[in-house]
């Protein structure tokens, strides 16, 4: 077993921080919009980035509570206005943390994987943005 390194550390969490945006991503899609199709986008995206990196090697690395941006809190991280503000949030997540898994892994060939997701979480944040502004109407 290899030694952890700050690397390591910053794999573990970006790869932590994007499965768990698409799960929000992907739980919005299901239970908000009751789309099958957006809420499928979100599972096979989440996993094929279980695919594209076997994060079990990075577990030993992991060290949460003693991460020293652990107690930093942004300016809107507890306010969201509504589904769409959260699917704004979690959507940036998602690509932000792929930027970091691309540029650190590279050149390994999982850094292409992570770029075809991050392409592919923009057009999810389309559809599902626009699906999220669209108007509900009733009958009549």
């Amino acid at each position: 077993m290899r030694a952890a390194s700050g690397i390591d550390r910053a794999l573990d969490a970006n790869l932590n921080r994007v499965s768990e945006g698409l799960r929000v991503l992907e739980d919005l899609a299901r239970y908000v919009l009751d789309d099958a199709g957006l809420q499928q986008r979100s599972k096979t995206l989440r996993h094929d980035l279980a695919r594209a990196y076997d994060a079990g090697g990075l577990i030993a690395s992991r060290a949460a509570l003693e991460d020293v941006g652990f107690a930093s809190v942004g300016a809107g991280e507890y306010v969201r206005a509504d589904a769409s503000a959260s699917a704004r949030a979690n959507c940036k997540r998602v690509q932000e943390g792929l930027r970091v898994l691309e540029e650190l892994s590279k050149p390994a060939a999982s850094a292409a994987e992570f770029k075809r997701l991050r392409y592919a979480a923009y057009d999810l944040e389309r559809d599902l943005l626009l699906r999220l502004k669209r108007p509900v109407l009733g009958r009549g």
